[in-house]
């Protein structure tokens, strides 16, 4: 498999785990203050931040499966566009809150995302 594919599936992996289990660990402790606030829309955020976990889990899988397949590229183009879009809006609660850290750890996942697009066009 070419290296920029082996790229993509392991940051589409690591990065799809680690947004589900932010937020399993973050509802498990109960730290999300606006479910205990009885917001509404916290639920389809989060419903929406665990779609994008899946699909990018499941497009690094597809690559490691078949990276020659069109199969495996859309779902893995699925799941950075998912990703894309989740890296655009999500900073936004963290500036509102001029919580610096937080936008820092979005800065970085922009610096592991970029690549990460570039090759899937690369790739196709």
């Amino acid at each position: 498999m070419p290296p920029g594919l082996c790229y993509i599936a392991v940051v589409s992996l690591l990065t799809g785990a680690g947004m589900g289990g932010f937020w399993t660990v973050a509802l498990a402790a109960r730290r999300v203050p606006e479910v205990s606030a009885g917001r509404i829309d916290i639920w389809f955020h989060i419903a929406a931040e665990y779609a994008t976990a899946v699909a990018l889990l499941a497009g690094g899988a597809a690559i490691l499966a078949d990276h020659t397949a069109a199969w495996s590229a859309v779902l893995s183009s699925f799941g950075l566009g998912l990703l894309v879009y989740s890296l655009a809006a999500s900073p936004g609660y963290y500036a509102e809150k001029r919580d610096r850290g937080g936008l820092l750890i979005f800065a970085g996942f922009w610096l592991l995302a970029i690549p990460a697009v570039v090759l899937r066009f690369a790739y196709w």
